[in-house]
């Protein structure tokens, strides 16, 4: 154990977080730029072998390979008195098995967790990387419901023939004991046999089948029964555990959890799928309302007209980011959500799309609430549309949204995997004609600022509009 104000390379020890099979996290601090971070150490004497190390020296690589808001990101890996360490991305929240094991969770709240670790596994596999130890112990969910995907500390690059993944022969391990923890494993992975990224769609389906029912699929009295459930055995319905999980839920479960690795969802089915089973069934509205809205904010009405202005500009052909700007609580959510009421009860083509905004994203992350309300029309009905239009105007934001959906860019070009960095993905949404114009809406703030839309905070409610698709957000 390392005491607190103990220096680890150029970090300082604040307090221990946890321990596991690849060593200790400690919180830790960076002076140079002043933040808090998670330092994972792995003890001296566990250098003595160089397996350990090797291990340690890969979770950090295939990590730091992926660019992604749901896979924690790896500042450095170095090595000290104390030992190797791996400075990373501090997550507040809990892990999955706070979640998983217990009470059946909602629907809605599995989906919504799992189509995220789904998009994470998506870019790994995408990179050429298998996880190969998806449990909920590694998957962290912070306050705001972001999911984390951590410790790829038996990860495997995997190699890749016209852009589909091709299996590898699992590495010799000690005693013959398979890579992984058993209770999570796919069948071949519990024989050691060779594993594509199927074996990561079989481990998530476990875990989804956990949240969803309170019970793991597989459970037995010894190790050795569950591996052989795990191999023989077929898994039960979530809906025979669960009678509110619906029969969308269960097609998925069967299918991820097939013995057969070849019939398996990729990462990128099952994303899209959790995604539609969280927005439940469509329920058909009328196309105009026959009263008006009922109203919760009072003397906006010119904010009201210049936002009815800016639609009626986006209807003539001008793409228009409006950005409404106040303190917190003064009510411009409200504001917003009644003027798309209100358009949207009209005979207007428009699609609505939303995504989270939280003072936590202020930083590398603002730029989320946009990708979120971006991958939701994706997913929509007029996908198709949209993903066209934003591979041809912003690819780097494209292959964040739909990672492995199509690997090329125009001309046969590889697009990278990974994404832009934060800093290129601003650029390119300043440059593009999804944001060609911008406009600031003030509703007493004394100090009103202009929202770029990757700046989102509480203080702002971003509408954005695209011309050509007819979108909004």
């Amino acid at each position: 154990m390392v005491e607190p104000g103990v220096q680890i390379g150029p970090y300082e020890v604040r307090e221990p977080l946890g321990s596991g099979g690849m060593g200790e996290v400690y919180l830790a601090r960076d002076p140079r730029l002043g933040r808090e971070l998670a330092l994972k150490l792995l003890p001296p004497q566990a250098t003595d072998d160089v397996a350990p190390v090797e291990r340690f020296v890969r979770e950090a690589r295939a990590a730091s390979a992926l660019n992604h808001p749901n896979v924690i990101t790896i500042y450095e890996i170095g090595e000290a008195e104390a030992g190797w360490y791996i400075a990373m991305e501090l997550v507040r929240g809990e892990t999955l098995r706070a979640l998983a094991g217990t009470a059946p969770r909602s629907t809605d709240e599995v989906a919504r967790l799992g189509a995220q670790i789904a998009r994470a596994l998506a870019v790994a596999h995408a990179a050429g990387i298998v996880h190969r130890d998806v449990k909920p112990e590694n998957v962290m969910v912070r306050p705001d419901g972001y999911v984390k995907v951590l410790d790829f500390g038996i990860a495997r690059l995997v190699s890749t023939d016209a852009g589909r993944m091709t299996a590898v022969e699992a590495p010799p391990t000690v005693a013959g004991r398979a890579v992984g923890t058993l209770r999570y494993m796919s069948p071949e992975q519990a024989c050691g046999e060779a594993m594509t990224a199927a074996t990561d769609i079989f481990s998530l389906g476990i875990v989804l089948h956990e949240l969803a029912t309170g019970t793991h699929p597989f459970a037995a009295a010894s190790e050795v029964a569950t591996a052989s459930a795990i191999i023989t055995a077929a898994a039960p319905a979530p809906s025979a555990l669960n009678p509110a999980v619906p029969a969308e839920f269960d097609t998925l479960v069967a299918r991820m959890l097939d013995k057969d690795p070849t019939r398996r969802p990729a990462a990128v089915e099952v994303e899209l799928t959790l995604a539609e089973i969280g927005r439940g069934p469509t329920v058909a509205v009328p196309t105009r309302k026959t009263t008006a809205p009922e109203r919760h904010t009072v003397g906006r009405e010119g904010e009201r007209r210049m936002l009815r202005q800016a639609l009626e500009e986006v209807e003539s052909g001008h793409g228009l980011l409006v950005s409404v700007a106040g303190e917190p609580g003064i009510g411009k959510t409200t504001l917003v959500e009644e003027f798309l009421a209100d358009v949207s009860g009209a005979s207007r083509p428009l699609r609505v799309a939303r995504g989270r905004c939280s003072e936590r994203l202020a930083g590398a992350e603002a730029y989320l609430p946009i990708l979120e309300a971006l991958e939701s029309l994706i997913a929509g009905p007029h996908g198709t549309a949209v993903a066209n239009e934003m591979r041809e105007l912003a690819p780097s934001w494209f292959v964040r949204v739909t990672p492995a959906s199509n690997p090329t860019g125009p001309g046969g070009a590889t697009l990278e995997t990974r994404g832009g960095s934060s800093e290129q993905m601003k650029r390119v949404w300043a440059r593009s004609r999804f944001a060609s114009a911008s406009r600031s809406i003030s509703t007493g703030s004394s100090t009103p600022s202009f929202c770029s839309g990757v700046r989102a905070s509480a203080a702002h409610q971003c509408v954005l509009v695209n011309a050509r698709s007819r979108s909004r957000s």
